[in-house]
């Protein structure tokens, strides 16, 4: 069955989104890395959807992704563009099998948020009320250094940044939000996941599992889209905040003096890992960027009992386009006419040129 109001969401959450001014991509922009292996990597993702979907239920497959936005970028990541690719090049599936499984990666997606989950009205809610009213009594808030948490929101970012590219950032961070508190307040709550950082970067120092950080603003207008761009029109006042580290599914909380402390190492962290990073050839680039491509749906190998890693076959691209494609000049967009450029591009409907 196909959901045509959803890819009209989709379009509209996307066109608002890619309509605001980027930034630098690092180490490069997504097509330099993904290009050579875009196709098998969203070959690979439609099988394993078609697969887990025989044995699991919608809500069983949603909860296998660790973050709503996980699932946004696997649908403008690789998704939909590679198999578009794929057809090209005669390979796999017709455009009505694409927009099938887009349209399922969407109710995913509804799976997992418990309210707008395209961002159209600036929310990514992943709580339910009674829980948002549960942490909203019972966290330890403070507003004591509120200068520390700002820090240690810094540092975490930038080390989920450093360690998944910018591409692939949903792998480390979700801000899921915001939540409606009492006298016109708002909570955004920020979570890193870094439990797999060793198996792509064996050098990596030992960071924090999850770190969870929940931060009450004094302003009603806060809005989220699909890329997770926190606005507001009156500014971002922090008022209160939270923070917690989890470790073997414990969760600690953190009191000022630890929340400096962890922002200094991720800071460090962060820092020796972009030097790492610019320091590899560019096919090693390259290779690490497919690991973190196929770590975005490793939760569905784990349920399938396979390996994780990328395919031989992508190893074989990597050596015979990366250097092409990584060289490759970048086509400039119009910048008002960019956003609809890229509506066709994620529409599954319609081929590429």
């Amino acid at each position: 069955m196909l959901f045509m109001g959803d890819l009209d969401d989709f379009f509209e959450s996307v066109k608002k989104a890619y309509a605001k001014p980027g930034g630098a991509n690092w180490p490069a922009r997504g097509k330099q890395i993904g290009n050579s292996f875009i196709a098998i990597a969203a070959l690979n993702q439609l099988r394993q959807l078609k697969a887990v979907r025989k044995t699991k239920t919608g809500q069983e497959i949603a909860s296998l992704f660790w973050s709503a936005t996980q699932i946004r970028y696997i649908l403008t990541g690789e998704f939909i563009v590679g198999l578009k690719i794929s057809k090209k090049e005669k390979q796999a599936p017709e455009l009505e099998e694409i927009t099938e499984y887009t349209n399922y990666l969407l109710q995913l997606l509804k799976f997992k948020t418990s309210q707008d989950p395209f961002c159209l009205h600036g929310l990514n809610r992943t709580l339910p009320p009674e829980k948002v009213g549960l942490l909203a009594s019972s966290l330890p808030w403070r507003s004591s250094d509120k200068k520390t948490m700002r820090n240690a929101v810094a540092a975490a970012s930038s080390a989920a940044w450093a360690f998944a590219y910018d591409a692939y950032f949903a792998n480390a961070m979700e801000i899921h939000g915001p939540y409606a508190i009492q006298n016109g307040k708002q909570m955004l709550v920020r979570e890193y996941k870094f439990d797999w950082v060793p198996e792509v970067w064996p050098q990596a120092p030992k960071l924090p599992e999850k770190l969870q950080f929940y931060l009450i603003y004094d302003n009603d207008d806060i809005a989220l889209d699909w890329e997770l761009h926190p606005e507001s029109k009156s500014g971002l006042a922090l008022g209160q905040y939270a923070a917690s580290t989890t470790q073997n599914q414990q969760q600690s909380w953190l009191s000022d003096g630890e929340l400096e402390r962890l922002a200094e190492n991720l800071a460090s962290f962060a820092s020796q890992q972009v030097d790492y990073v610019n320091a590899l050839p560019v096919l090693d680039k390259i290779r690490k960027g497919a690991l973190l491509v196929y770590l975005q749906t490793k939760s569905l190998s784990d349920a399938l009992g396979e390996d994780w890693r990328p395919e031989q076959d992508v190893e074989k691209i990597i050596l015979e386009k990366g250097e092409e494609n990584w060289n490759a000049p970048s086509r400039a967009r119009n910048p008002l006419t960019g956003a609809f450029e890229w509506i066709t591009i994620f529409d599954p409907r319609v081929p590429l040129d």
